[in-house]
């Protein structure tokens, strides 16, 4: 049974329990191309045609034991500065 990395183990938990592609990415902090490619390679590692087949076959890993089950810690955004307004009557370069 081929080893799926901690962060493929992530990215399963989140996308079976009915996660979708960007909140996924979102969650773990990565673009959401990035977390397409991560689906696509366990897709090949687990021999999965579909979504719906990887979602069945990482079950059948979980229940026989060969998945830790790991609690996703979502990665903390940092907010945006807040935009600065100029006041009108202070030039913009003082």
């Amino acid at each position: 049974m081929p080893e799926l990395q901690e962060r493929e183990i992530k990215l399963l938990d989140l996308l079976v329990s009915g996660e979708s592609n960007k909140g996924a990415a979102n969650k773990l902090g990565i673009a959401l191309r990035t977390m397409e490619l991560h689906r696509h390679k366990v897709m090949q590692k687990l021999g999965a045609k579909s979504a719906a087949q990887l979602g069945y076959l990482y079950a059948q890993r979980k229940r026989q034991g060969a998945t830790p089950d790991h609690s996703v810690v979502e990665t903390p955004r940092v907010p945006a500065p807040e935009a600065h307004t100029s006041d009108a009557t202070t030039p913009a370069w003082g």
